[in-house]
């Protein structure tokens, strides 16, 4: 006993050797958080297909309250008000243990920047587009496996690489920015998170750039947002962006009522998308309420509307969705959620958000149950 007592005592006395004078010499205050989300549910849509067959299956990509995660973030007082500021995330397949955004290490938020108390922060790398920060008081279901984001998968992958970001909060006040020299480095055909276009090329000022601004306003009972995202194409990329001359722009207001527990929220997503050259012109509109009658029970509920403007063919879709949600305690939840997509013209928009390969035909509606468990740390 007394010879392990003397080999721990060596090893404790290693330590400051072997990680370095610059680890033992830090003084400055400083915070790293280790967070996640497991978000897991079995989900049933029908009418999948030109056979009109059922799935039953396990879903993590889109949980019943949001996307499966992994990440760490930090800060470091730097003195002055002034301190550096960084988060990396991960997404994650609790079914597989997969890594999402089309396999990255780092697929969510890969980011390090400086803050201050007085002028916001600025950030460098891959990060969310202001869009998804207007949306975010809003969006009373937010990314789950089924809400108006199914009518838009954009809205729930509206992140940059290649990214400069600002905001900064002044009293009820947000204003932010973002500006990307390569918007997307990710190709995989077909996949939500991937548009294939990273960056410029020679004799191309504007190929794959993309940029959005946000003003914001909150208070304790209601709030309102406006923000505007667009991104140009490049050559090779996807969704019909072949070129820079071409771009996809959304402009957003959107906002919010508290009466007691209560919450309404709502707004528009207006979108010109010179990548569908037959009805570029759409727009989004969504309309919700959340009410937690106990402390433990809460009630969401959201209605989303995509409406092609001038179409031909009379495209357009409504999704209904509710979701109750049972707290087991301040960080796990069960959940249980329902919802219907009915889709006229040409569309065929499921309302499973995750649901790879269950797609309705055109012009056919889709039910679908899910319940899972939500673990949040």
């Amino acid at each position: 006993m007394a010879v392990l007592k003397n080999m721990r005592t060596l090893a404790l006395a290693s330590v400051p050797l072997l990680l370095g004078t610059g680890a033992v010499a830090q003084t400055s205050p400083s915070s790293v958080q280790l967070y996640g989300v497991l978000d897991v549910a079995l989900t049933y849509v029908n009418n999948v297909g030109p056979t009109g067959h059922s799935l039953t299956r396990m879903s993590s990509v889109t949980g019943g309250y949001m996307p499966s995660r992994l990440g760490v973030r930090g800060s470091e007082d730097l003195g002055g008000g002034l301190s550096t500021v960084f988060n990396l995330e991960q997404g994650i397949a609790l079914t597989t243990g997969a890594l999402q955004q089309g396999g990255r290490g780092f697929g969510r938020l890969a980011y390090v920047g400086l803050s201050s108390k007085e002028w916001g922060t600025v950030t460098f790398g891959r990060q969310w587009s202001m869009l998804f920060f207007s949306l975010l008081g809003s969006d009373v279901m937010g990314p789950a496996v089924m809400g108006f984001g199914s009518l838009d998968h954009y809205l729930g992958n509206a992140r940059i690489d290649n990214g400069v970001g600002y905001q900064g909060k002044f009293n009820n006040f947000t204003l932010g920015a973002t500006y990307s020299f390569g918007r997307d480095t990710l190709n995989i055909p077909g996949h939500p998170a991937a548009t294939g276009c990273p960056g410029k090329i020679e004799g191309d000022s504007k190929s794959c750039r993309a940029w959005s601004l946000l003003g914001k306003y909150d208070s304790p009972a209601w709030g309102v947002a406006v923000a505007a995202d667009q991104i140009y194409g490049g050559a090779g990329a996807q969704n019909g962006l072949n070129s820079s001359s071409l771009k996809d722009t959304r402009i957003t207001l959107n906002g919010y009522y508290k009466m007691g527990a209560i919450k309404v929220a709502g707004g528009v997503v207006n979108r010109d998308n010179d990548g569908n050259q037959i009805q570029p012109k759409s727009n989004l509109y969504f309309l919700g309420v959340s009410y937690p009658f106990t402390p433990q029970w809460v009630v969401d509920a959201q209605v989303g509307h995509l409406q092609y403007k001038n179409s031909p063919t009379g495209d357009k879709a409504t999704t209904a969705i509710a979701r109750v949600g049972y707290h087991l305690s301040k960080r796990t939840t069960l959940f249980a959620l329902v919802g219907h997509t009915k889709n006229s013209g040409l569309l065929n928009i499921s309302v499973d958000a995750g649901s790879a390969g269950g797609l309705p035909m055109p012009g056919k509606g889709q039910t679908s149950f899910a319940t899972g468990i939500r673990h949040a740390f």
